[in-house]
Formats: C-alpha cells, sequence, structure tokens
C-alpha cells in the first residue's frame, strides 16, 4: 500500500491529516509508531501555526518513519 501522496494531488491537507492519523493508529506497537505520532503531532502543531508547507513535510517524514 503505498501512503504517499504523489498519487494524490488532488488531496487537500484535511485528507493527508486523517490518512496519516490511521496509518500512525493502526501501525504495531513499536519504536516506528511513536516516532511516528511524533512527527504526525509536530504536522499538527505546524497547521496549528498555518504553516501548511511544513506541515505536509512532516506528515510526509510521518509516513516514512513507518516505512
Amino acid at each position: 500500500m503505498n501512503l504517499f501522496f504523489d498519487d494524490l494531488p488532488a488531496a487537500n491537507l484535511d485528507d493527508r491529516m486523517r490518512l496519516v492519523r490511521s496509518a500512525c493508529e493502526h501501525a504495531p506497537v513499536d519504536a516506528r509508531r511513536s516516532v511516528s505520532l511524533r512527527r504526525y503531532l509536530s504536522a499538527e502543531h505546524a497547521r496549528s501555526l498555518g504553516d501548511e508547507a511544513e506541515c505536509i513535510r512532516r506528515l510526509d517524514a510521518a509516513l516514512k518513519a513507518l516505512k
């Protein structure tokens, strides 16, 4: 399953946030999940500050941590 957004160009930020949160929550409990959840939370923080580009970068990093 490809969780990166290359094939989802029209996905808005809400869709990306939901996808990454779901991937983090359904991942097996291990160190990668912890790293991914921390990166997801940092993406939420970036979004709350209004920095969409940084939020997307952190969401991609969260997904990459699960690989």
